[in-house]
């Protein structure tokens, strides 16, 4: 990658050339009257969401756009909605419904497309958002191309021609995560489907073999510690594997390789009401998406138990799951998005959440920076302070040099321990933390213990430890406030107990699906450090009937 300095000439001097005349005349060519292959697209979309955009509704998140005037660039707006309307993932939704009117309704919004953006624009021809147009597009071909006139079909085949001309000339560029793998499918798609298209797919089948192997670490997790990112990136190494082997072309080594890895780790960040885990920047996901892929996959057997490249463990006994974030930030730009939370952990009993992270908003940045922080984590943290520096480009400053985790299998449970230095720049204290699950999966203990590294503290420190309750949780204090009586919505009880410090139970919000926040309470733990060491046990128990 150039350096920024180098990378902003060249995209200064790009958006010169790539918005005259001469260089708009230089994408057109004889458009093909055909397609030399079709590949499916294999997602649902949603039906309701379909009828909403044959009246002129696009819907995102609870926001909606009317389809009048120049709506394809709404007032205001942030990157969500122009990769919404841009990447035309909605069409998706109109294949769902069905029928005549909904094929007519996804040529006209094509055709007012074509017209408004024949040529090279900043924000619609971004990368990403021209990839996945181009994948979309060919992919639906069938439902909305097929029975249109000639016309139309000459005209979108001479766009997708271009704008595949313009994505290939930009190639590589600095484009990364999903959005180098949406621009690469786009091209690799076009490759496929459309004459002379062999450049193309060469390039891009060497360029996704690369960030197959970049981007899914050796235990199968996304380099973005991300499950959710994890989940989209699948998707779109299914669709091309997908393409590849329906055109009789020879799948690339490193991509089944990338989802050999994948799939195994993606169960791994399930939980048993079918949803994912909600840590870095991840919500629960998209159910049907997840379910075909776990079933498309045929992954059978014992789900890991370990991440150890991406920094996870998941304990499991009877009906209760433990997932603990073990890991630190990943490296620039991956860490843009991703959460101060080492040692974190979430619980499941069954197919409940009980201790949750609060989550993310997709779309709406104060929430989202917000909830980055170490004190939306079931973790610890001094001083009202985050493990890590959130700067204010997104990315990760300040941040632990060193994590380790020992994990620890003995006949009566199983035993995890994780160390960090994360506060030793501003407090100069080291925290280990200690989970146990004993073999029923009844009695779960935690301890927190806490060092100074030189020996002294030089003033007392505040200690919080937080416990997030999943929204349908209830909970009250009990034995004057000594302990704290958990009711799941399955009507089992479960008893928190803790000692060494004052337990509370404060207001909270969970964001672990859409954009709405929910109303929910903690449990909190609070003392301070006045002495060299401290050390905070805590416990959940399943009560007896």
């Amino acid at each position: 990658m150039a350096p920024p300095l180098l990378q902003h000439i060249k995209d200064q001097a790009g958006r010169m050339a790539y918005g005259s005349y001469l260089y708009n005349w230089s994408l057109r060519t004889d458009a093909p009257t055909n397609l030399l292959f079709k590949p499916i697209d294999q997602w649902s979309g949603h039906a309701d969401k379909g009828q909403a955009l044959i009246k002129g509704s696009f819907e995102l998140h609870g926001e909606e756009i009317r389809a009048f005037g120049n709506f394809w660039k709404p007032d205001a707006p942030h990157d969500l909605w122009l990769d919404y309307l841009h990447k035309f993932e909605w069409a998706r939704d109109l294949r769902s419904l069905g029928g005549d009117e909904a094929r007519f309704a996804l040529r006209a919004y094509i055709n007012e497309w074509m017209k408004r953006f024949s040529h090279w624009d900043e924000e619609t021809w971004q990368s990403a958002r021209l990839g996945k147009r181009i994948s979309i597009w060919l992919a639906l071909y069938d439902f909305y191309g097929e029975s249109a006139n000639e016309t139309f079909q000459a005209d979108i085949l001479d766009s997708i021609t271009r704008q595949a001309r313009h994505l290939y000339r930009v190639m590589p560029n600095h484009e990364s995560g999903l959005d180098a793998l949406e621009a690469l499918q786009g091209l690799i798609y076009a490759g496929l489907a459309l004459p002379g298209g062999e450049r193309w797919l060469d390039y891009g089948l060497e360029a996704i073999s690369y960030e197959a192997e970049h981007q899914i670490l050796k235990d199968g997790g996304h380099i973005s510690r991300n499950p959710d990112t994890l989940l989209a990136a699948i998707m779109i190494f299914q669709d091309i594997r997908a393409a590849i082997v329906g055109a009789d072309y020879p799948l690339p080594h490193a991509i089944q390789h990338a989802l050999d890895r994948a799939l195994p780790a993606l169960r791994f960040f399930r939980y048993n009401d079918k949803s994912l885990c909600v840590f870095n920047g991840a919500q629960e996901g998209e159910k049907p998406n997840l379910e075909r892929l776990i079933i498309q996959s045929g992954a059978k057997g014992r789900i890991p138990k370990s991440l150890s490249d991406s920094g996870y463990e998941r304990i499991s006994a009877g009906r209760s799951l433990l997932m603990v974030d073990c890991g630190n930030s990943p490296t620039s730009p991956y860490d843009k998005g991703s959460h101060a939370s080492p040692a974190a952990f979430e619980l499941s009993i069954g197919r409940e959440r009980v201790f949750v992270s609060c989550g993310t908003h997709p779309n709406d940045e104060n929430w989202s920076e917000m909830l980055r922080g170490t004190a939306a984590h079931n973790t610890l943290s001094l001083d009202h302070r985050n493990i890590c520096e959130i700067r204010k480009n997104g990315h990760i400053g300040r941040k632990p040099k060193k994590v380790t985790t020992t994990r620890d299998e003995m006949s009566g449970g199983q035993l995890l321990t994780i160390k960090h230095d994360g506060y030793i720049p501003v407090n100069g204290i080291l925290h280990q933390r200690r989970f146990f699950m004993d073999i029923s999966g009844n009695d779960i203990r935690g301890e927190e213990e806490l060092t100074a590294k030189t020996g002294t503290l030089t003033k007392p420190v505040d200690v919080c430890v937080r416990f997030h309750l999943h929204p349908r949780v209830l909970v009250s204090l009990i034995r004057d406030g000594e302990e704290a009586l958990l009711l799941l919505p399955s009507g089992a009880g479960w008893r928190f107990y803790h000692e060494g410090a004052k337990l509370s139970i404060e207001n909270s919000i969970y964001l672990g699906e859409g954009t709405y926040p929910r109303k929910t309470k903690q449990l909190v733990l609070s003392c301070k450090m006045e002495e060299a060491e401290k050390v905070l046990q805590w416990a959940i128990q399943k009560e007896s009937i």
